[in-house]
């Protein structure tokens, strides 16, 4: 089996096209897998917070492969192998294809290539201010946190501007915008990259997967409703507007260029946004406390659990060397 991947940053799309793709009744799908996350994450000395202390583990890990010789690239074969294996399961005895939908495989492509260097690859890609905003307006119920989505907004958007930027037979790349404004045109790429008839799409959407996935998703029927407007809107303080302003500046006008977005007409969008009257003055002060508030909570919790964790491996190491 040759599974296929979308690989998108959240609110990008990437359950309509998932629901599009899965009316073909040669795939089969669940919401968000997320079953190559701790595969590709594996090998990876990046600091994760672990009970079992990731970083130690890939030190010793990686340590041991190169006294027997043994290449990374042996590893992450085995374990795409493993992988392929649980598609099949997952994909049953009536589909041919399974298809994983998780958006933070985004952040893990390059390692996510060398575990399935044979699948197939659907790139979706949507304007990052407009990302930015739905993921407020949607996943938080309006509550500005975008500093929860750290490692998609920018690890993950840089890895996809970087991976655009290089040739992939296996891989085809969608932009979200023309995924709505021009349906036929996108299905009849899909159909070109998976081997399938060009008319093979009906217009009408598969259902909506139950189970974990993007809690900002509407259930729809077809690709016209799914047609809306940019969540901007959400930008309503001079708080956001500046957090905003600095990921655009933050993730780079290369980014921008190689994702097909303008950076600076990104920028100019931001700092045209009409603030509501209501929030200047008092209203303004007290809707930046809240969101400063809640972005500083969210570190302080960070770092009291990180102290925590390297206090637990200090006495770990401490017990280990009175031993």
């Amino acid at each position: 089996m040759q599974p296929l991947i979308i690989i998108s940053a959240p609110r990008s799309g990437s359950t309509l096209l998932q629901r599009t793709i899965s009316s073909h009744p040669q795939i089969q799908t669940s919401a968000e897998p997320w079953l190559a996350l701790p595969l590709a994450n594996s090998l990876i000395d990046d600091g994760n917070i672990s009970p079992y202390n990731h970083v130690a583990t890939v030190h010793a890990t990686r340590k041991s492969l190169q006294q027997r010789g043994v290449p990374l690239s042996t590893v992450y074969k085995e374990y795409g192998a493993a992988l392929t294996r649980i598609y099949e399961q997952l994909a049953g005895d009536h589909a041919s294809i399974f298809l994983d939908k998780t958006p933070r495989y985004a952040a893990y492509l390059p390692q996510l290539r060398q575990l399935l260097p044979e699948a197939r690859y659907i790139i979706l890609l949507r304007n990052p201010v407009d990302i930015l905003c739905s993921i407020s307006s949607s996943l938080n119920g309006g509550k500005w946190h975008p500093e929860r989505y750290r490692l998609d907004l920018v690890q993950g958007l840089r890895t996809i501007a970087h991976d655009v930027d290089t040739s992939h037979d296996n891989t085809l790349v969608i932009h979200y915008e023309r995924l709505l404004a021009d349906p036929p045109s996108t299905t009849r790429e899909i159909a070109l990259l998976m081997g399938w008839e060009a008319d093979w799409f009906r217009g009408h959407l598969a259902p909506r997967q139950p189970g974990f996935g993007d809690r900002g998703a509407k259930q729809r029927s077809d690709l016209i409703q799914s047609r809306k407007s940019s969540s901007i809107s959400i930008i309503r303080n001079e708080y956001r507007r500046r957090y905003a302003l600095h990921f655009v500046q933050e993730l780079g006008r290369e980014a921008f260029d190689a994702l097909g977005y303008d950076y600076h007409e990104n920028l100019r969008r931001i700092r045209e946004v009409d603030i509501p009257a209501l929030t200047y003055g008092w209203m303004d002060m007290a809707t930046t406390l809240v969101d400063r508030g809640e972005a500083a909570l969210v570190k302080m919790l960070h770092r009291r659990l990180a102290r925590r964790t390297l206090s637990i491996e200090d006495h770990a190491q401490a017990s280990n060397a009175d031993l």
